[in-house]
């Protein structure tokens, strides 16, 4: 883990100025939003209505930067990116090896879609649903659901739509927790050694929850109130492929909405009345999602900024099992994994792809599968090493195999 903060801290300032060259300021985006807010925070101590978290780790971005916004545009993306890219190959070492967590870490940060987000929630939200799946390797047993858990509440403040995976997740632990108090079988911690581990997460939880409803700002913020109309006004110009024909005198999210609400569909005045309305129109906007999930979803982890460097980086990952494969000689799929630490990272992987149940009926982007990259290339990266595993068996037999031949 050291050797990758080591290569993130080198290549930081590289990564720094790619992002300068490629991603304008202001972003025309939310993140112009989030900035503003940022800076009321790190001047006032004041906290925005919603998304707090996030603004508030923009803030101190903001602050350490000698509160110039235009700097903490552009390092809150590059630390965002280097941690998200960091966590998910800490996780690739803890559960396959050393080289598998290096061509993860090029991997994340070769993700195109990703390196041209300038909303940088998404990116935070992905990196603490992956520090919530490591503290299932936390040396103190009794304090991994707590930790994991308070993590996932603190990331509601990051992003909303992580109560989806919250609730499912809390509701399976649930029903298993009920299920062997039912069969009358203990689970791996005994509750009293990890009380006091809850008691700290819901302190801390109380007291930023209180902090933030303490010291509010005075910004107003009519996202929330305008969400779904939004949401449906951009994917309605894609599926009815207006978007090529907006003017382009201001933000396209803005023409969208007026394209829609003054010509398409008039008479909207509020959310409720999109679905009274225009119910039709509403569920080809489902249908419509739906159907290019599975391309964005795809395209998120799998097109590159470099695809030569990724072709060579997994050309070279592959012929370094034939070349040396461990001390044993052995090739292992992943490292053994605990019965009890394998059916979290199914409850929580699950858990992850169910914020595609918030995303659907709003707006397929780009920018809301940043939070299942680090899904989708862990489980790419097992289907991986399985192949591999038959592939390596026909070219170069293992050393049990050998040691049976006469």
């Amino acid at each position: 883990m050291i050797s990758l903060v080591l290569a993130a801290v080198l290549f930081s300032p590289f990564l720094y100025h790619s992002f300068t060259q490629r991603l304008a300021f202001p972003s025309d985006s939310d993140q112009d939003q989030y900035l503003k807010e940022a800076k009321i925070t790190g001047d006032q101590f004041r906290f925005a209505k919603v998304r707090q978290l996030y603004s508030s780790w923009l803030a101190g971005i903001y602050v350490i930067g000698g509160k110039d916004l235009r700097r903490a545009f552009y390092s809150e993306k590059t630390t965002s990116v280097l941690l998200l890219g960091m966590l998910v190959a800490f996780l690739g070492l803890k559960l396959f090896d050393a080289r598998t967590a290096l061509l993860l870490f090029i991997w994340v940060l070769n993700c195109k879609y990703l390196m041209t987000e300038p909303n940088g929630s998404h990116a935070l939200a992905a990196s603490m649903w992956v520090a919530s799946v490591l503290c299932f390797y936390l040396p103190i047993r009794a304090a991994v659901l707590p930790a994991s858990l308070l993590i996932l509440v603190l990331s509601l403040k990051t992003r909303e739509e992580t109560i989806v995976p919250l609730l499912f997740i809390v509701s399976c632990l649930v029903i298993r927790a009920a299920y062997h108090w039912k069969r009358g079988t203990k689970l791996d911690r005994p509750a009293p050694a990890s009380t006091k581990y809850w008691i700290g997460g819901v302190i801390i939880v109380a007291a930023m929850w209180g902090l933030f409803a303490a010291r509010p700002n005075n910004l107003t913020s009519p996202y929330f109130s305008i969400l779904i109309r939004t949401e449906f006004a951009t994917t309605y110009v894609h599926r009815t492929g207006l978007r090529d024909q907006l003017p382009g005198r201001k933000a396209w999210v803005l023409e969208a909405w007026d394209v829609t609400y003054n010509e398409k569909l008039p008479g909207v005045k509020n959310d409720w009345d999109l679905i009274r309305l225009y119910p039709r129109e509403e569920l080809a906007n489902i249908v419509y999602n739906i159907r290019i999930t599975p391309r964005v979803a795809g395209a998120m982890f799998l097109a590159f900024d470099y695809p030569k460097l990724m072709l060579a980086a997994f050309f070279l990952y592959f012929i370094s099992f034939i070349i040396w494969r461990g001390s044993n000689g052995i090739f292992q799929r992943w490292r053994p994994i605990p019965a009890e630490i394998s059916s979290l990272l199914i409850i929580w992987g699950i858990g992850s792809f169910l914020v595609l149940a918030v995303v659907v009926p709003l707006y397929i982007s780009s920018r809301h599968y940043v939070q299942l990259i680090p899904l989708e290339i862990i489980v790419t990266t097992f289907i991986i090493r399985v192949v591999m595993s038959k592939i390596l068996s026909l070219i170069r037999p293992s050393s049990r195999q050998l040691s049976a031949l006469p």
